[in-house]
Formats: C-alpha cells, sequence, structure tokens
C-alpha cells in the first residue's frame, strides 16, 4: 500500500535494519499513514521467535502490600510507559505463588522483573535460587546479595527530618508509634529518631511497638508527650481521631507526624503532616536500573543500593 519494500516498511515501523537502511522523511510518513490506515499492529510473539524483545517489565508485589507501593506501582508505570515498555503484574496472595508467576513471566519472554516485595528469609529457597537465574531484577529495599541492583528510601532520614521539624516546634516529649517494629523498613525509621535524638542530647526512651488508636492514646497520656511520629499515615490517622475523641487538641496539646503523604492525609482535620517517600523519584531509579539492564548500559559505579531521600510535608498536625 506505501509502495515500499517489507525492509522499508520494517525499519519504519520496527526500527529494523540497523544504520544501513535509510528512509526519507516523506517515505517513512507515507507507511506510517498506510499502516494506520491497515490497522496494522507488529505480531509480538512473532518478533519474539526472531529476538526481539517483548518491551514488557514484570513487576511483583505482595498482598500485604500498603497503599503507598500501589501508588508506587502507578508511578512505575508512567516511568516503564515513557520509555517504551509496558508492566506485567503479578500480585502474590501466598508465598508458593512466586514460582508460578516466575515461570509465567519466563513463559511470556518478560525483558527484567522488579520486586516490590521484600525479599527476605520468608521466601522459599526455590524462589531466591529462581530469582538468581532471571537476568536485570532489580529489587525494592533489600536484594538477596549486597551488590543485587536495588533502590531504597531513606526511612531514617526521614524520621530524622521529622524529629528536628518538631523540635523547632519547641517540642521536647517526642514519641515514636511503630507497629510490626521488627521489620527492617521499622528498624531503620527506629535508627532515624534514636540518632537525632541523641545528637540533640535528648533521652531515646518514648518508643512504642504495637496496636495503634486508644492504645496509642495511653501510650501518649502517660509519658506526657507532646509530639509523636506514626509509623504510617493510616494509623497517624486512626491516632488522630482516638485524640480527638478524648478530646486532645491538634496539635495544641500534641503533635502528630505521619509517614506515607497518602490523600488520606487531606481528608482530616487538622490535615496530616507526614513524610513523602518521593515515588516518582523511586520508580525512575527502579525503572532505570531495570532499562539499563536490559538495553546494555552501565549501571551505576556504586554497587550498593540506590537511596532516595524523603521529603517532610508540613501541614496542620504540626
Amino acid at each position: 500500500m506505501a509502495g515500499v519494500s517489507r525492509i522499508v516498511a520494517g525499519h519504519v515501523l520496527l526500527g529494523s535494519g540497523g544504520k544501513t537502511t535509510r528512509v526519507g522523511r516523506a517515505t517513512a510518513d507515507r507507511v506510517r499513514v498506510a499502516a494506520q490506515e491497515l490497522g496494522y499492529r507488529p505480531n509480538q510473539a512473532a518478533r519474539q521467535l526472531k529476538g526481539a524483545r517483548s518491551q514488557t517489565i514484570g513487576v511483583m508485589i505482595g498482598s500485604r502490600t500498603n497503599q503507598v507501593l500501589y501508588d508506587r506501582l502507578q508511578a512505575i508505570e508512567r516511568e516503564a510507559f515513557e520509555r517504551g515498555y509496558r508492566l506485567m503484574v503479578g500480585y502474590v496472595h501466598q508465598l508458593d505463588q512466586y514460582d508460578d508467576y516466575l515461570n509465567d513471566f519466563q513463559v511470556r519472554g518478560i525483558d527484567g522483573l522488579i520486586l516490590l516485595h521484600d525479599v527476605g528469609e520468608e521466601l522459599p529457597a526455590s524462589v531466591r535460587d529462581h530469582l538468581a537465574c532471571l537476568k536485570h531484577v532489580v529489587y525494592q529495599d533489600f536484594g538477596p546479595t549486597p551488590t543485587a541492583a536495588c533502590v531504597r528510601v531513606d526511612r531514617a532520614d526521614g524520621i530524622r527530618q521529622a524529629v528536628r521539624h518538631l523540635l523547632s516546634r519547641g517540642r521536647r516529649r517526642i514519641g515514636l508509634a511503630l507497629t510490626n517494629a521488627t521489620r527492617p523498613q521499622m528498624i531503620d525509621r527506629q535508627r532515624g529518631f534514636a540518632e537525632e535524638l541523641a545528637a540533640q542530647g535528648l533521652p531515646v526512651d518514648h518508643l512504642r511497638a504495637g496496636g495503634v488508636g486508644e492504645g496509642e492514646a495511653e501510650f501518649i497520656l502517660p509519658q506526657r508527650l507532646d509530639a509523636v511520629i506514626v509509623g504510617n499515615d493510616v494509623w497517624a490517622v486512626h491516632l488522630l481521631k482516638a485524640l480527638q475523641r478524648r478530646q486532645i487538641r491538634v496539635p495544641d496539646d500534641l503533635a502528630i507526624v505521619g509517614f506515607d503523604n497518602l490523600d488520606l492525609g487531606l481528608a482530616v482535620t487538622p490535615e496530616l503532616t507526614t513524610v513523602d517517600q518521593e515515588n516518582a523519584v523511586v520508580a525512575y531509579h527502579l525503572v532505570t536500573l531495570v532499562v539499563n539492564g536490559i538495553e546494555g548500559r552501565p549501571g551505576p559505579a556504586d554497587p550498593g543500593p540506590v537511596l532516595v531521600k524523603p521529603r517532610l510535608v508540613i501541614r496542620q498536625t504540626t
């Protein structure tokens, strides 16, 4: 229909033919118009049989995922789309699904893989071995080895920022309330809390790990805290409601800082001060690492994790 050879059409529509094939702008436009009128789409399966990439990145996400990771997944999709890649997502409810998804991803010819699930001892050995055999795998937070391609949010720094902000507002009895405090991400928060208070010459003795809500109010009142940093925004909002039921004024009597910068924090009164994990930046680095691997570009000179600095968002609860 365009009056050109298959080689020329392939070069315009698929980028084939290498640098030796040259096509003028008018001819290329004629090929694209013909393709549009015919409704032509490349057969990706056929192209993969000839060795072409699938332009697809697999993403594994765990069933215990909280809202901030779904927001991060959206940011990854946008970043991948801008670079000409699509996502194939595996949502894992049980650990034995990992092998099934990884096998399915391989059969479908994904070019690389991003793991949004923590890789730790809870994964079966077969899954860890499977991941070790895959090419172009990028991990969130913690990889299986110190040199694995990995992107991590510096949550300790986020807590340090929150502590410094609260101290600047005259707060001196600051608490840290966490759930599941043994998880690595929560241990990072504890480290940042202890480091900043120690740097300011203040004691580190207002730490609670456990439930949130009325229990947190009970944690706050006996210790006469004037500020508390909560492990995530959802629990921070629970705390805010519990305090309001007790007629404790926020921020007059107690300041609150959340973590994650969810939209939920704007839907309460007063609006929640929080730590933003910079999902767009995390997504940029995750996609950059996996695409650089796929396309044979050099990785970072430092083989350690890429560390993303979070951002304190100051609102009305402080």
